[in-house]
Parts: structure tokens; C-alpha cells; sequence
């Protein structure tokens, strides 16, 4: 049984390896197009999955039309498989990312600056929203590394390869859990920046995103709190097919862990109701405990 089950692990890395060996082949012009076909093939046609997105938008838009609903389930399915391709094929985005992700001029952009100038911790709060680590690859090219927190995978074929090209983007990658906490720590104290996504299912508090209630961690305004982090938030939009602009807020004020958690889900709410068709809607967002009820 732990056999097949390795032959199992190794057959679905093969398979994406063989995926993004045949989309390397495929013109940049061309590649967007490609991606975005290959999606909705996919999610449109795989029950749980389309099933999965159609619930939260009848959750979230529940006065949508449904031609209107219909259209938004196509972008979505396209562009869940951009990001997630994007994720592993990032080396030639690193290689022209002067030219093709814009980190613009701010307040923002100078109070990050200045931290890193003084060494002191930085705490980016985002989500998975459009094409998400080209903002770590942008910041990187301003002279800001951030490393970011992941999700150890089932698959350790997938794991291993994962790991390597999201460290591409910064570094260090942190397991998620115990195993992870004493590096962050250490990274952050020294002066790091690194990012946390918080718009997945986790053990918190339940607090509103995108005007309905979901358990939500505090982690992140804990740990800003705790050791006198800059935080600050954000997305990665796309501009066209090739180029990005990321949207920095920010430094976000050290109050109380529950007000500042909720006032990261209300920014990063706004940011996708801009364009819903660029989150990932296959999230369980909203599952949550029975009898809890919204702060």
C-alpha cells in the first residue's frame, strides 16, 4: 500500500512537471490564452470543484444574475489556473520583473523602506488573490526580500518542488506550525519581512470577510503586537496578460488583535470585490463551527 501510494505521489508531480515542460514551449504572447482554456476545462468540468465556487458565490452575490454569475465562474476557473501555474513557472517573471511588476512610489513603499533602513520586522497580511508572489518578486526588486509561510504538502515529491520554486520569489520559506515558528521568529527580530496569507480556514475568531462570517487566525496581529512589527497588507493585480502593478496599505496601527485582524479582512475584502474573479474560490472559507457567530 505505501508503494502505490509513493507511485501515486510521483505520478502527480510527473504530471506537472510534464504540464509546464509542454506550456514552456508555448509563445509568452500565447501562454495566457493557453492557461486560461486549460482552467476551465478543469474546474468547469470537475463537479466538486465548479460545485465548490458556485456555493461561495451564491454565499457572497447571492442577488447575482445568473448569466452575470456564470461569466464570473469562467474568469474565475481561467485564472485560479494563471496563479497556480504562475506560482511554479516564475522564472522568467524574476528575470524581467524591473519591467513587467510595478511597485509604485507611497508612503507605503517608504515606511517599508525605512523599517528595513533601521531593521526592524515587517509583516505583510495578504491573500490568495491574483498573481500573489509576483508582489514578492516585485518588493525584491526594490531591495526588499520577503519570505512567506507555507503549507507543508501530502506529496513530498510536490513538497520538495514547491518549496524550490516558491523560494525563488524569497526567502526563507517557513513551514507552517510549531516546526516553522522559531525561524520566522528569528528572521523577523532580525530586521526580515515576510508574508502570511490569511484568507483560508483556520482555528481564531470568527470575523466577516466579504460580509460573511469565517474563522479567522490572529496570528498575524499577535505577532505584529509582540514584537512592534510594521504591518502592512495588499494584492498583486494584473495590469495586461504580461505586466503587474502591486497595491500596498499601510503601516496598519498595533491596537487590539481581534480589531487589526478585522481590519486586514475589510482591506483585503475591498481589494477583491474590485475584481472577484481573481481570488481563489475553492477555498472552504465560510465553513465554521456550529453556534459561533460573527464580531
Amino acid at each position: 500500500m505505501a508503494r502505490l501510494k509513493s507511485l501515486g505521489h510521483f505520478l502527480q508531480y510527473a504530471a506537472l512537471r510534464g504540464l509546464l515542460a509542454a506550456l514552456s514551449l508555448v509563445p509568452r504572447r500565447r501562454r495566457p490564452a493557453v492557461e486560461r482554456w486549460l482552467g476551465r476545462r478543469v474546474i468547469l468540468n470537475v463537479p466538486a470543484l465548479r460545485r465548490r465556487i458556485t456555493d461561495n458565490l451564491a454565499l457572497i452575490y447571492p442577488d447575482m444574475p445568473g448569466a452575470e454569475r456564470d461569466r464570473l465562474l469562467r474568469d474565475i476557473a481561467g485564472n485560479t489556473a494563471r496563479n497556480m501555474i504562475g506560482l511554479f513557472d516564475n522564472a522568467d517573471l524574476i528575470e524581467t520583473a524591473a519591467e513587467r511588476i510595478e511597485v509604485p512610489d507611497s508612503p507605503a513603499l517608504d515606511a517599508i523602506l525605512q523599517a528595513r533602513a533601521q531593521g526592524r520586522g515587517i509583516l505583510f497580511v495578504s491573500a490568495h488573490y491574483g498573481p500573489f508572489d509576483a508582489g514578492r518578486i516585485g518588493l525584491r526588486s526594490r531591495g526588499v526580500e520577503v519570505g512567506a509561510l507555507y503549507r507543508i504538502q501530502n506529496n513530498p515529491w510536490f513538497d520538495r518542488f514547491m518549496i524550490d520554486r516558491l523560494a525563488r520569489a524569497g526567502t526563507p520559506m517557513v513551514p507552517r506550525g510549531r516546526a516553522g515558528l522559531r525561524t520566522l521568529l528569528r528572521h523577523l527580530r532580525s530586521g526580515g519581512a515576510m508574508v502570511i496569507l490569511i484568507d483560508q480556514k483556520a482555528a481564531g475568531v470568527p470575523l466577516d470577510f466579504l460580509g460573511q462570517p469565517a474563522m479567522t487566525s490572529t496570528d498575524a496581529a499577535e505577532l505584529a503586537l509582540r514584537h512592534d512589527l510594521l504591518l502592512m497588507t495588499g494584492v498583486t493585480r494584473r495590469i495586461d496578460d504580461d505586466r503587474y502593478r502591486l497595491h500596498i496599505v499601510g503601516p496598519l496601527p498595533h491596537d487590539d488583535p481581534v480589531r487589526m485582524t478585522r481590519r486586514l479582512n475589510d482591506l483585503l475584502s475591498k481589494q477583491i470585490r474590485q475584481d472577484p474573479s481573481e481570488w481563489y474560490w475553492l477555498h472552504r472559507r465560510w465553513a465554521r463551527p456550529k453556534g459561533t457567530h460573527s464580531r
